[in-house]
C-alpha cells in the first residue's frame, strides 16, 4: 500500500513537472511579434557588441604584434586598415542604433532645462564667503587652505592637529 502511494505523488510530481516545461516551452517557441522583434534587436545588438570587442582586441594585438617585430610594417598597415574600416561600420552600426534614443533623451534634457530657474549671474556673499582662499609659500606656489605641504617644494606648511596631541 506505501510503495502505491509513494508511486501516485511520483507519478503526480512528474506530471506537473512535464506541465510545467511544456508551458515554458511553448512560450518560447510561439513569442507574439513584438517580443520577436525586441529578441532579435538585442541578438543583433549583442552580436555588434561582440563584434566590436574582438575587432578592438585584434587592434591591439596587431599593435603588439609589430612593435615585437611578428609583423613586418607593410603588413601591419594592410591589416591595420582593414580592421580599422570594420570597427568603423561596426561604430556607425551601433550609433545607428541609438540615434532615436539620443534625440529622445536631448528633447528631455532641452526640456529640462527650460522648466529650470535660471542662475543668478552674481555669486551671492554666501557662496562667496564658502570657498577658502588659497594660502601662498615662501617659494612662490599657490597652496590649498587645508594643504599641510608646499605642491611645490614640499615644505611643512603646518603641523596637523593629530601630530600635537600625545
Amino acid at each position: 500500500m506505501l510503495p502505491l502511494l509513494f508511486a501516485a505523488i511520483a507519478a503526480a510530481l512528474l506530471a506537473a513537472s512535464i506541465y510545467w516545461m511544456w508551458r515554458s516551452a511553448r512560450s518560447l517557441l510561439t513569442m507574439d511579434g513584438d517580443a520577436a522583434a525586441l529578441a532579435s534587436a538585442n541578438a543583433e545588438r549583442d552580436a555588434l557588441l561582440e563584434e566590436k570587442t574582438a575587432l578592438l582586441r585584434a587592434l591591439r594585438d596587431l599593435q603588439m604584434d609589430r612593435d615585437a617585430g611578428k609583423l613586418a610594417d607593410r603588413d601591419f598597415a594592410r591589416l591595420d586598415k582593414r580592421l580599422r574600416e570594420r570597427t568603423r561600420k561596426v561604430l556607425r552600426a551601433l550609433d545607428a542604433e541609438i540615434a532615436p534614443y539620443r534625440e529622445r533623451a536631448r528633447a528631455m534634457l532641452e526640456a529640462s532645462a527650460a522648466s529650470a530657474p535660471a542662475p543668478d549671474a552674481k555669486p551671492t556673499e554666501q557662496a562667496a564667503q564658502a570657498v577658502p582662499e588659497a594660502t601662498a609659500h615662501a617659494c612662490g606656489a599657490v597652496n590649498d587652505p587645508d594643504a599641510v605641504f608646499c605642491k611645490r617644494c614640499g615644505e611643512r606648511l603646518r603641523e596637523d592637529a593629530q601630530e600635537q596631541a600625545p
